[in-house]
Parts: structure tokens; sequence; C-alpha cells
């Protein structure tokens, strides 16, 4: 690698989450979430979950395919609209977020040892590393319940939308938005059906894809709106 990663000063600019937010969300969604959750829970968890992001970027070229959503001029949400999970999201991506918890309290001691370790590294060892970590962990650390692996469950019902997941998957929202004008009406029904045709398109292969390149199953979930 031609430069340096230094882990520990990127992950220091990343938002994350107070423990406070997370037990207030956990209330609805315990599934996702441990029963215990403090300041050190909150801050590896989303340490986890950035690295997990950049090792999706780099097996899967997701980050592409984002670029690519862009170029169809499609509108990406708007920051008032997105839930709480996108806002905290640390892959970079304009559309694509994962909606889940890093479930750090899967790891064995000596695993969370790594994690703190990687967390702090400033050298493309720790990088090295840190890959290494993800790459072994995370089926049981990102999956939505590995011990239920062919259970579907629904992570959030809308009156648009259902949230659908495997246990064993990693659960990837491809998320748009309507163009509207001022009036709240559809600026153009075409160009609307166009972005639900491609959107659709797109997750009907993007399952197979993640899943292939990541060595992970995927459950793509679209939200028409």
């Amino acid at each position: 690698m031609a430069t340096v990663m230094n882990i520990k000063q990127e992950f220091e600019t990343i938002k994350v989450p107070s423990a406070e937010e997370l037990r207030a969300i956990s209330k609805d969604e315990g599934l996702l979430f441990p029963e215990k959750i403090d300041d050190d829970f909150a801050r590896l968890s989303y340490g986890y979950q950035y690295l997990f992001g950049r090792y999706l970027i780099l097996q899967t070229g997701l980050d592409k395919l984002d670029k690519r959503i862009a170029e169809n001029e499609i509108l990406p949400c708007p920051g008032d609209k997105m839930e709480f999970y996108q806002k905290y999201d640390s892959t970079g991506l304009k559309y694509f977020y994962l909606r889940c918890s890093a479930r750090i309290d899967r790891l064995s001691d000596s695993e969370l040892e790594r994690l703190k370790k990687a967390l702090g590294s400033q050298d493309d060892e720790g990088w090295t590393e840190a890959m290494r970590l993800i790459s072994s962990t995370m089926k049981k650390v990102m999956a939505v319940c590995p011990d239920k692996p062919d259970t579907v469950f629904i992570l959030k019902n809308t009156y648009f939308s259902e949230y659908r997941a495997y246990g064993d998957s990693l659960p990837v929202v491809v998320k748009t938005y309507p163009e509207y004008d001022e009036n709240g009406n559809l600026v153009s029904e075409e160009k609307e059906e166009l972005r639900q045709s491609i959107i659709l398109s797109l997750c009907e292969s993007l399952a197979d894809a993640l899943s292939q390149d990541l060595g992970f199953r995927v459950s793509p979930i679209f939200p028409t709106i």
C-alpha cells in the first residue's frame, strides 16, 4: 500500500452515537443490540463498523456502484429524512448504508483486544491486522442473528416498505429519494418510474454479487421512499 493507513487518526474523525442514543433505539430494535450498552460498547462497536465499512468497499467496489447511481441523477436521501443507521453510517457512501449494529459482544476476549489495538494503530501493519480481524469475525459480528441463519427477520415495517433480512446476513439498504417540486408533487412520473426501475434491477443482482465478493450473505433492502 503506497500510503500509510493511520486508523487512529481517521477513526477520530468518525461520528459515533452515544450510549444513550443506542440504548434508546435498542428499545424498539432489541434484536440488533446486546442488553448492556455503555460508552465502551458504543465506541468499539462503531470502531468495528468503521473498519468493516472499509473492508466492504475494498472487497466489493461498492463505492463504484454508488457513483454509477449518481450518474443517473438519482437523488440520495436528504439529511433530514435519514434514519438513525444512515446518519451514523461510516462507509462514506451516498446511497448505501448498513442497517445493523456491530455486535462486538460476540467477540472473544482476545478478538476484542485485537480490535482495541487495531483502532489505535497508525501504520500499515496495523491496517493489515485490522483487515484480518474483520475477515475472520464479520459473519458473527455483523449478521442480524447468526444462530438463526434462514429465519427472515423484519427489521422495520413502514407504510411503504418492509426491511427484511436473513438471520445470517448483512442488511444493506439502498436508499434513494423521489424528486418533488415545491408543492410536494413528483417533478416527473417518468423519472420516478426510471428511479424505481433502476434500483429494483440493481437489487435483483446485488445480493448474489455482494455475497460472492464479500464471502458473507447479504440482504439488500430497497425502501421505495
